[in-house]
């Protein structure tokens, strides 16, 4: 169960309650992770610390805590482990990177069945 899902809210709070949604949503940071992964996946070398790496991981390590599946959280363990890796050698983005970035939309799309429509967009 995610961090927002497990949330006790006092009737005093119910006002922050849109602000928390309107940033911590399904429907925002799949749609934004899958673009970041996508962008990933269309650079010449996986280079860390660039701002798109940055990005990716932020999303990882903090956006997405509390709000994806156990699907999705194993499918962005994968990916992020295959990305790791190739940024070590610098390299061009794998296939394997690329059937994980399906993995990670699949996974999804469970939850969020919109996001299946960016497989097709980025050719996966």
């Amino acid at each position: 169960m995610g961090l927002f899902k497990q949330l006790t809210i006092s009737e005093t709070d119910t006002d922050v309650l849109p602000a928390i949604s309107k940033v911590f949503t399904v429907e925002r940071l799949y749609p934004e992770t899958v673009i970041t992964i996508g962008l990933l996946l269309d650079v010449e070398k996986i280079i860390p610390d660039t701002k798109l790496w940055k990005k990716f991981w932020h999303l990882y390590r903090v956006e997405l805590i509390g709000v994806e599946s156990t699907d999705v959280a194993r499918s962005m363990v994968s990916f992020g482990n295959e990305l790791t890796r190739l940024s070590l050698e610098q390299s061009a983005p794998s296939l394997e990177l690329r059937s994980l970035a399906a993995g990670v939309i699949d996974a999804m799309a469970k939850d969020f069945p919109n996001i299946a429509n960016y497989k097709a967009k980025l050719q996966l």
